[in-house]
């Protein structure tokens, strides 16, 4: 879910996604969430320019990213996944869905634990 009051974040998204089409939607969150203090806070054409920087460090084809970034269905279904959340609940990440329980939050692995096991009890 990229937060609305983050300029950059819906770019980050739709790129994350553009990647995704060629098979290294991983390798673009990965360089998106380690260099957050380089895009973060740019403005106007900085931001596709880092974007593509990036794709092309991870060995995508420049062309085709380029041109999924700007196809505004990718952007719409950015924004449909956002009003799928909404939908349910999700405002933000981590929102986790245990058994219809809406969990918000990153949480360690023994409350996720604790949690099932208690499931299971039932």
């Amino acid at each position: 879910l990229p937060l609305s009051f983050h300029p950059n974040a819906k770019p980050a998204a739709i790129a994350a996604r553009c990647a995704g089409q060629q098979g290294k939607y991983e390798q673009m969150h990965d360089q998106l969430f380690t260099t957050q203090t380089e895009w973060s806070s740019l403005v106007g054409d900085a931001t596709p320019a880092k974007l593509k920087e990036y794709a092309t460090k991870i060995g995508l084809n420049a062309g085709k990213f380029e041109s999924c970034l700007k196809d505004e269905s990718i952007a719409k279904a950015v924004d449909a996944d956002n009003a799928m959340a909404a939908s349910v609940g999700a405002t933000g990440t981590p929102t986790f869905f245990m058994n219809k329980e809406r969990i918000v939050g990153a949480m360690p692995l023994a409350s996720f634990t604790a949690k099932i096991d208690g499931y299971l009890k039932k």
